[in-house]
């Protein structure tokens, strides 16, 4: 079978959760005896005026085509964000030479919903995992523009003062939507409907702000396959109308090889708790930096923050000021996902103090492979799999001070913190993962699919 995946980015340039999980199923399709290739958006702020161009290069055994384009320089670059019609001209060529038997996206950012469209007008099979809320917001996050958590785009008027904090060409305007009350804004938003034909640019932006939540709803149902990898997201798409019938649930997995790592931890007198992951603000590292300095200077414990500090520039500036004078909080820096087992030896406790739902991250199914407990916010996806008292624990999201008192609770018992030790038999792989999607695409495909997979398919037990 010829399988196309597409992601926003990849690796080795990108290294995020999407990243990671796309070139782990590939390669695994890949070694499967499929032929495997890879979508991705390489820059999306190179390039002129409404140009896309791409060119192609192998990742480890990964066929990759890598698109450069210029959001902001397209004729409507807050639709374009959404769909843009000039990279679903480039992939109609693309598709016809590759030719897939079906293709297979895992996040739209950049490339837009074009990966499907191009792909419906070759009548190509689409499948469609959910890494995150892109589809229902345009920040991916659920998170308004002022950090306050949101349900979905039931009030056009916050989606456009979201807008106006994520575009720099509309940040002049930050100020009258935050002045104007809801309903002159929504009025705004119908009137621009019948005005964007007109060669003023604030309308066509007002149409397609208020355009996406409806243009993406279309997309996605009609996909021939949606995996949710966690309840809580399936629960969310289907609150905001997103609904398949081809719907499934299947979990992430991680990579067999982390599971034959040994977990034992490198001894130290100290308690070592850690940060991996994108150093920006939807994932809480301030709250972290916060916590661990309430604690006392003499309680043995040490912070390691894994990540890119330049990843977002001001927001690195703000956690270096936090973290200022405090020797016990150390910046590690990124490093390759295949080192994940040995990263994990160096960390006794990983926290994940994310502000917004998340999914189900796969730093925190790597931290469970390796028998390490997780601390994690009470919210979203990240619940559904560490089990307060159990494999880890859960605060209060966006609580500094809720955060202090449960590093606390395992610094004043660190035997704590072996009973938390997860169960690494209870992780599902990668191998696994792959199963289902193999079965599922014979599903979608109607065909029966053969590989040489050399998986025990062993019943790995997916969680709760």
């Amino acid at each position: 079978m010829k399988i196309l995946y597409a992601s926003h980015l990849f690796l080795p340039k990108y290294y995020g959760g999407t990243e990671v999980y796309t070139y782990n199923i590939a390669s695994e399709m890949k070694r499967r005896g499929h032929d495997v290739h890879v979508l991705a958006c390489e820059s999306f702020k190179t390039g002129k005026r409404n140009e896309v161009k791409a060119n192609d290069d192998v990742y480890g055994d990964l066929k990759v085509h890598r698109v450069f384009l210029n959001i902001m320089l397209m004729d409507d670059p807050v639709r374009a964000e959404y769909f843009n019609p000039y990279v679903e001209r480039h992939l109609i060529d693309y598709y016809s030479k590759v030719r897939p038997d079906i293709i297979h996206a895992n996040h739209f950012g950049y490339l837009s919903t074009a990966v499907f469209t191009a792909a419906q007008k070759l009548n190509i099979p689409t499948a469609f995992t959910a890494t995150d809320f892109w589809l229902v917001c345009p920040n991916s996050q659920l998170l308004r523009w002022n950090g306050t958590l949101c349900e979905g785009p039931t009030n056009i008027a916050d989606c456009l003062r979201c807008y106006t904090h994520l575009s720099n060409r509309a940040r002049k305007y930050r100020w009258l939507t935050k002045a104007l009350p809801d309903e002159i804004l929504k009025r705004l938003v119908r009137t621009s409907i019948h005005l964007a034909s007109k060669p003023i640019w604030q309308f066509r932006v007002l149409k397609a702000a208020g355009s996406r939540a409806e243009w993406n709803r279309d997309v996605f149902n009609s996909v021939g396959l949606f995996i949710s990898p966690s309840k809580f997201l399936e629960s969310m798409f289907i609150q905001n109308g997103l609904k398949n019938a081809g719907q499934r649930y299947i979990p992430f997995g991680v990579r067999s090889p982390l599971l034959e790592i040994s977990s034992q931890k490198t001894p130290s007198p100290i308690l070592r708790f850690g940060f991996i992951g994108t150093i920006s603000k939807h994932k809480g590292l301030h709250i972290l930096i916060e916590a661990f300095r309430k604690l006392s200077q003499n309680e043995p414990a040490k912070l390691r923050v894994y990540g890119s500090l330049e990843f977002d520039p001001p927001y690195g500036t703000k956690i270096r000021q936090l973290a200022a004078g405090d020797p016990r909080i150390e910046f590690a820096g990124t490093f390759p996902h295949q080192q994940m087992g040995e990263v994990f030896r160096e960390i006794d406790v990983l926290i994940v103090p994310s502000n917004w739902y998340e999914n189900t991250p796969l730093v925190v199914y790597s931290a469970l492979a390796m028998e390490t407990p997780v601390i994690c916010s009470d919210l979203g996806g990240m619940a559904e799999i560490v089990h307060h008292g159990e494999n880890g624990l859960t605060f209060e999201a966006g609580s500094p001070q809720a955060l202090c008192d449960r590093m606390r609770e395992l610094l004043n018992d660190r035997s704590r913190v072996e009973r938390l030790r997860p169960d690494r038999s209870k992780v599902q792989t990668v191998e696994h993962n792959v199963d289902h999607l193999e079965s599922a695409y014979a599903n979608l495909l109607g065909r029966e699919v053969t590989s040489n997979s050399l998986t025990s398919r062993s019943a790995a037990v997916a969680p709760r």
